[in-house]
């Protein structure tokens, strides 16, 4: 079996964390100003400069690292700070609820399509030219209502699923939709021919 120890670099060697040698201010520290008594190998994320900074042992490395797309959101500056779990910090799902047949548009990327329908439902995906999704956009659906839900490529999308199912299961039943490449997509859940 592989050792699954946390180790840190000191600086010519990695050490286990539960070595005596490893600094107790090992900690990534998100602020304006560098730490007092940095070790080497320690990381610092300058808030200034929003540039993540690593100290070599007599001085701070800037990395290639820019993070001021991430600069909005809380770090943690030492062990104290660490975010316990709550109501403002659990990631959330946007809903969009559909009862007639509906083709997706950009802003449901990321969300849930949620369909409560008591008649059949076409949920169509549109080609790249119409829509053009980023590769890798993930796109849920559930079959709330009774009315059976078929997915649906436009002409020149790709729609790959095991067997080639292309429908809901049944009611309360789920899939996802994720974009493979420029028109093509698969589909993965509790599906049916």
């Amino acid at each position: 079996m592989p050792d699954r120890i946390a180790r840190v670099w000191s600086g010519t060697e990695w050490e286990s964390i539960t070595s005596p040698t490893v600094p107790a201010n090992s900690v990534v520290y998100y602020q304006a100003t560098s730490p007092s008594s940095p070790v080497t190998g320690q990381a610092w994320f300058d808030s200034s400069t929003n540039i993540l900074k690593v100290y070599s042992g007599s001085s701070w490395i800037s990395t290639t690292i820019d993070l001021s797309s991430y600069a909005t959101q809380s770090y943690v500056g030492n062990a104290a700070n660490i975010p316990t779990l709550d109501s403002t910090k659990v990631p959330t799902i946007s809903i969009n609820t559909q009862t007639e047949s509906y083709t997706l548009v950009l802003t449901d990327a990321g969300k849930l399509i949620y369909i409560d329908s008591s008649i059949d439902f076409s949920l169509t995906i549109p080609t790249n030219s119409s829509v053009a999704y980023p590769i890798g956009t993930k796109i849920d659906i559930v079959q709330a209502g009774v009315g059976v839900v078929t997915v649906s490529p436009e002409s020149g999308v790709t729609m790959n699923s095991e067997s080639s199912k292309t429908k809901i299961l049944a009611r309360y039943c789920g899939a996802s939709l994720v974009k493979t490449s420029t028109d093509t997509w698969i589909l993965l859940g509790a599906l049916k021919t």
